[in-house]
């Protein structure tokens, strides 16, 4: 079952899912309105502007925090991310300094071919 101290970071987990659900839930209802009359008729009334998302985002929180598989794989995520071995600053900048270079040597080798190929379109249009 689900560890006391993977507990907290579950829950709120959850909820921060279900506010995202109803945020979403309210900007899909909100684009609903602007396209059809019917949804603008709901939409103007505040039982339903209100109401569904929070509605939605109450059902996300029950379904994921009461169903116990769902709860024992969420343990076992931060169980798994526990373990990870993040870098240390100096990795950090060494692996992020290749990046840079791979992405400056990339853009200018497609540069390259880039200018290669309107060159060679160019010659063969004129």
């Amino acid at each position: 079952m689900v560890k006391s101290e993977n507990l907290k970071i579950v829950t709120v987990s959850f909820v921060l899912l279900s506010f995202f659900a109803g945020f979403v839930a309210q900007v899909l209802f909100e684009s609903l309105a602007v396209m059809f009359g019917f949804a603008a008729n709901l939409y103007n009334q505040d039982i339903f502007r209100h109401g569904v998302p929070l509605f939605v985002g109450l059902s996300f929180f029950v379904f994921f925090q009461f169903r116990a598989p769902v709860r024992q794989l969420a343990d076992e995520v931060v169980t798994e991310v526990k373990k990870v071995v993040w870098p240390g600053k100096k990795e950090l900048y060494a692996m992020t300094s290749v990046v840079c270079i791979i992405l400056i040597v990339s853009g200018v080798v497609l540069g390259l071919f880039d200018l290669t190929a309107g060159t060679v379109v160019r010659f063969f249009l004129d």
